[in-house]
């Protein structure tokens, strides 16, 4: 992956996820602001992982694997 850009999309979540951890960490307890952080992170991981299956279906884990 060395040498690649990534997608507009990829650029967008990362500016998005950058901000949503410094507002967290300035306005919230460390608690709240780990707690708001992961379940982005989960939901964000979710709706890639389902995106990447839903894209390459042959990808799946164990798929032709016997």
């Amino acid at each position: 992956m060395r040498g690649r850009v990534a997608g507009p999309a990829v650029r967008v979540w990362h500016c998005m996820m950058s901000r949503l951890l410094h507002c967290a960490a300035r306005y919230a307890s460390l608690h709240a602001a780990e707690w708001v952080v992961g379940q982005v992170l989960q939901e964000s991981l979710a709706c890639l992982a389902q995106r990447y299956l839903l894209l390459c279906p042959s990808a799946q884990v164990g798929a032709g694997r016997g």
